[in-house]
């Protein structure tokens, strides 16, 4: 076998040439691999978790709401606004059962399935605090009533 620097300029230029040529096509596969790879994993996260997200932070600004309208209502002056605030709590309650329900198809991890689930009962309990306060406020105790939601 002749050596490199025994060969002919031209020969050394198309061996040159060759392995620059292969290296291009390596390198070609690899980075057409790893875009592959790349794309499923965006396709992941755009159809798994993004959604899972988006109720979330849906979530966050219907309780957000829910919470503004409730401490409006422990200052309400008129029956008529009474009947308002109460529609408007049942509306967000739906809205926030409805998000808690339809995060459930999107949660797959251990992790996700468990926030679902602390979420869920952390609503229960903030259900059951909204009608001790409603009651409250029914029975005239206003002062009673603002300090349950304050805690």
């Amino acid at each position: 076998m002749m050596g490199f620097r025994h060969l002919s300029i031209g020969r050394k230029l198309g061996v040159s040439f060759g392995i620059i040529g292969l290296l291009v096509v390596v390198l070609g596969g690899v980075s057409g691999y790893l875009l592959q790879r790349l794309n499923a994993h965006v396709e992941y996260i755009t159809g798994n978790v993004e959604p899972s997200l988006v109720n979330i932070l849906r979530m966050d600004v219907i309780v957000s709401d829910f919470r503004q309208i409730q401490l409006r209502q422990s200052g309400f002056a008129t029956s008529e606004e009474k009947i308002q605030f109460q529609n408007a709590l049942k509306q967000y309650s739906a809205q926030i059962r409805q998000v808690l329900q339809t995060s459930q198809q999107w949660f797959t991890l251990p992790q996700e399935l468990a926030l679902q689930t602390k979420l869920t009962e952390q609503w229960h309990q903030y259900e059951a605090l909204q009608q001790q306060f409603q009651s409250l406020l029914d029975e005239g105790s206003t002062s009673d009533a603002k300090d349950l939601i304050k805690h």
